[in-house]
């Protein structure tokens, strides 16, 4: 009887550190950049520090223009811009994709 408590005991106690590590990991990963801002001012008070880092882009264009030529024809009504707006990419990436399908660039 003692031998089945304690695996309860344990089940329990593991889902609560499971749940407890979810929380934890999620705290961490919304307050990294805060906690990063407070370490940079305190190793060079007064001082201005930039960071520069991709905006989580596509590995390779290849991806991105996969997913422009999606867009383009499952929606080829909707206008450059629209596209580009959903998509978060540039309207004249969107425009040189398009004009590739259609077989001219640059408008040719």
């Amino acid at each position: 009887m003692a031998d089945k408590i304690t695996r309860r005991l344990d089940l329990v106690a593991q889902q609560f550190c499971d749940r407890m590590m979810q929380d934890i990991e999620h705290y961490a990963r919304t307050r990294a950049g805060f906690w990063l801002e407070c370490v940079l001012a305190e190793m060079a008070p007064g001082e201005s520090i930039e960071i520069y880092g991709p905006k989580g882009r596509e590995k390779t264009g290849t991806e991105r223009n996969a997913r422009v030529l999606q867009a383009i024809t499952a929606t080829p009504q909707a206008s450059l811009q629209q596209i580009a707006s959903q998509l978060g990419v540039p309207k004249t990436t969107v425009h040189r994709i398009k004009a590739r399908r259609r077989g001219t660039i640059g408008g040719r």
